[in-house]
């Protein structure tokens, strides 16, 4: 059976409860009470675990490890997940509910639908997997629990690098399922799945067989049943142990490539903001492939506000991206996970969308999404008031415009594509909104954004110029004096 390093171990526990059992287990065998102390260690007050149960023999016999004594039993959540495929997953709730009530275990079920366009793009494994942890990654949210546990084992660690390496794919894919990423924790990963149905059996904890496991359809089934025993049968027992064990060698690897990645994001990057940031394109040349995703995935993880591993991108996806950087077309733009990517010398990443648009009422001061503040006050027009200029004022950050033209009420929202306005001193016809013009490219940090008048016309691009609809005029009765603050 192989043994995590000390620094895999390490890492871990950085982040996370003490998850040296992964070597206790190994010295030890199964014990009932070593994992529950384990994950129930250091858990702060009011803070809770959740447990994936399907009710199949890996996550019941994760359940019987994990089960905490009385005292500790209200920290210790159950999530199940409804397939909707019927009858099994109507089986399979009613039996993880009954296990439930007869251990005095709070069990919480949410039933999935798995959409057909989904299924028809990854196929219907992924597509269940994706539903799947969002499900229980909302049951965490509801009942505050910030470890969750599943019952993978080195069985699927080396039947996910085996199915991931006829995909093609790169090395984070061939490194496999992590014993922990983010708050996800995968206690069992050093155990063979036969280890855990003699475990059970010696116990006598019930478990379902799932009808799918027998299902060749599915490609995880075809590999279990059919070359995992060729594999056995060529090259002996220890050649699966093997393959796993490949597996976590990768992840040192894959561990490697994230942390030069993170070096290089960091030096490609230009400028940021909350959830918007600029890097050298030219600054990526000397990267292969691999190493250009991982650092655009940081960037899409710092645009959407997340952490990278949060960022999945498929084959499509990574061809898109790295289209769109190695040969631009002028003007470029890709939209992926809800953010706007614009290619160029430097690519632009931007999560700013309709979702925040802030509605305004002057005067006052208002505080956009980025940390850039617009304060305003009125004043009723007096004579040659066109004509003064305070000597602090700066065109685009210090701005006076016609109350009445610009109406009771405001909307500020971040820039989108075909907007246009017709900027002061520009009264021969409108233009399109754009990032260039009068600023200057230090001060081109974050989203751009846009003021609508109560009618739905764009009164102003903050820095720059307003629209000249709304200037000052000899019939002006009251005026809007606004100043915008950029990001720090």
């Amino acid at each position: 059976m192989i043994r995590f390093s000390r620094d895999t171990i390490r890492r871990i526990s950085a982040d996370g409860p003490d998850m040296t059992h992964l070597a206790i287990f190994r010295r030890r065998r199964l014990e009932l009470s070593a994992l529950a102390e384990a994950m129930f260690a250091n858990l702060p007050p009011g803070e809770r675990v959740l447990a994936a149960v399907s009710g199949g023999g890996d996550s019941m016999a994760l359940w019987a490890l994990i089960n905490p004594p009385a005292a500790l039993r209200d920290r210790l959540v159950i999530g199940h997940v409804h397939h909707g495929t019927e009858p099994h997953a109507g089986r399979a709730r009613d039996f993880v509910l009954r296990h439930g009530e007869d251990l005095e275990q709070r069990v919480v079920v949410s039933r999935i639908q798995v959409l057909r366009a989904r299924e028809k793009a990854i196929g219907f494994e992924a597509a269940a997997r994706e539903e799947r942890y969002r499900a229980l990654e909302r049951i965490a949210d509801r009942v505050n629990a910030s470890r969750l546990l599943s019952g993978h084992t080195f069985d699927d660690l080396a039947e996910t690098l085996l199915i991931n390496l006829s995909r093609g794919a790169g090395s984070a894919g061939l490194a496999g399922i992590r014993p922990q990423r983010g708050r996800w924790f995968r206690p069992l990963l050093c155990y063979r799945r036969d280890q855990l149905r003699s475990f059970l059996a010696g116990i006598r904890w019930p478990y379902l067989d799932d009808p799918a496991n027998l299902d060749e359809n599915y490609t995880r089934v075809r590999v279990r049943n059919r070359l995992l025993p060729v594999f056995a049968e060529l090259f002996g027992e220890g050649a699966v142990e093997n393959v796993g064990r490949a597996a976590v060698n990768l992840q040192d690897v894959d561990d490697a490539l994230d942390a030069e990645a993170e070096r290089a994001y960091r030096s490609a990057l230009i400028r940021s903001t909350v959830r918007w940031l600029s890097i050298d394109a030219s600054a990526l040349d000397r990267y292969f492939d691999e190493m250009v995703v991982r650092i655009l995935r940081r960037a899409l993880a710092h645009a959407r506000g997340c952490p990278p591993a949060e960022v999945t991108l498929d084959r499509k996806a990574r061809s898109r991206l790295l289209s769109a950087v190695r040969s631009p077309a002028s003007g470029q733009r890709v939209y992926m996970h809800g953010v706007s990517v614009l290619a160029g010398r430097n690519i632009v990443f931007s999560g700013w969308g309709e979702d925040d648009a802030c509605a305004f009422a002057p005067p006052g001061e208002l505080e956009l999404g980025d940390g850039s503040r617009v304060i305003a006050r009125g004043q009723p027009m007096d004579p040659g008031a066109r004509s003064r200029v305070n000597e602090n004022d700066r065109p685009g950050y210090d701005e006076r415009l016609d109350a009445d033209a610009l109406g009771a009420r405001v909307l500020f929202r971040p820039w989108r594509i075909g907007d246009r306005f017709v900027p002061l001193g520009h009264e021969t016809g409108d233009v399109r909104v754009t990032r260039r013009l009068r600023r200057a490219a230090r001060e081109r940090t974050g989203p751009l954004w846009v003021m609508e008048a109560e009618d739905g016309r764009i009164a102003w691009v903050l820095g720059e110029r307003i629209a000249a609809p709304f200037r000052i005029t000899g019939r002006t009765r009251t005026t809007w004096s606004f100043r915008y603050l950029p990001p720090r």
